[in-house]
């Protein structure tokens, strides 16, 4: 599920809401519903907009995290996926060195292995998660900054 409004306000926040809800009927664990009429409730004071938009956000954010589900959120758009956009603070991370080839990095670490292909370093995580029992995203990291969410054959996971 990708839920995307664009040019946020609070015009555009209902309309996102009635999307989430629309898309939330059939998954378990989301409720925006109560959502949407807090904010029908809290959007008829003009003058306090802004707080509204904040205040919408951080219960729309704890409802849809709570179930699982990622939302991102910039001054011209808000996401919400069923995958994550970007790494979070645990996953894993495969990216390019600068003498050729690719390292794997895990959080707050030295490279863990180095080798000339992707998909032999995401074997050997997946060799890694089963070892420790943690199962964390496996990402790689292009030389331009792109993230793509792999499995551990290399291949790109997509919603």
């Amino acid at each position: 599920m990708v839920i995307t409004s664009l040019q946020p306000s609070l015009h555009t926040m209902a309309e996102f809401l009635d999307l989430a809800i629309d898309e939330a009927n059939s998954l378990e664990g989301v409720d925006v519903s109560a959502l949407r009429r807090e904010f029908d409730e809290l959007s008829s004071d003009d003058d306090s907009a802004p707080e509204i938009e904040d205040e919408i956000l951080r219960d729309l954010e704890e409802i849809i995290q709570g179930a699982g589900f990622y939302l991102y959120t910039w001054p011209d758009c808000w996401v919400v996926s069923t995958l994550p956009l970007e790494p979070q603070d645990d996953d894993w991370i495969i990216s390019d060195r600068r003498r050729g080839g690719y390292a794997l990095h895990v959080p707050f670490g030295p490279e863990v292995a180095k080798h000339d292909s992707v998909d032999v370093l995401a074997r050997y995580a997946g060799f890694m998660m089963r070892r420790e029992q943690f199962w964390p995203n496996l990402w790689t990291v292009s030389d331009h900054g792109n993230y793509t969410l792999i499995d551990t054959r290399g291949r790109e996971i997509t919603s």
